[in-house]
């Protein structure tokens, strides 16, 4: 499994290597817990507010920052991930036989302040986002969209694996 992380912003007193344990194993212990494949990559991008407001504006039409985007690699189903083949496939992205989750940004300021309203640590609002982004690259969803059947029991699994997330990393003391 591997998971690329990128920094365009920097947590509050500055310690990356610690956020970046933390990403690596809230990552895949997400992915375990979910059933996606052990041969996976994904990458993570911490930005600021205002990276992420413009991203927000250009892919969701919404001008304003928010805490979590994710782009997933595939459509529905985990079986339905872009695959790497190592020859001829870019050498920029992921190792041969991987699948292609996506990527998911994050906004180091967006998740402080949220952990601060929510009485969380930084910690453990930064593996909420993770877990949350990881879940929608595997297809899930929790908006309710009227007139579209299934929604709303989507909606409840997308909570219920998310809570079985969170719980196997407050188990395994990584949050």
């Amino acid at each position: 499994m591997e998971v690329l992380v990128q920094y365009h912003a920097r947590p509050s007193g500055g310690d990356l290597r610690n956020l970046g344990q933390l990403t690596r194993s809230v990552i895949q212990e997400t992915l375990h817990e979910a059933g996606a494949p052990e041969k996976s990559e994904t990458s993570i991008l911490y930005v600021d507010d205002n990276e992420m407001r413009g991203l927000n504006a250009t892919y969701r039409g919404l001008d304003e920052p928010t805490d979590v985007l994710a782009f997933a690699m595939r459509d529905a189903d985990i079986g339905d991930m872009p695959v790497s083949e190592g020859e001829g496939s870019d050498p920029g992205i992921g190792g041969e036989g991987l699948e292609l989750l996506g990527d998911i940004i994050i906004s180091l300021p967006t998740a402080a302040r949220q952990a601060d309203e929510r009485e969380y640590s930084f910690r453990t609002e930064t593996a909420v986002l993770l877990v949350h982004g990881v879940l929608h690259l595997l297809g899930h969803d929790h908006v309710v969209q009227s007139g579209r059947s299934g929604t709303r029991e989507k909606a409840k699994a997308m909570i219920e694996v998310e809570k079985r997330c969170l719980d196997r990393l407050r188990e395994k003391m990584i949050i």
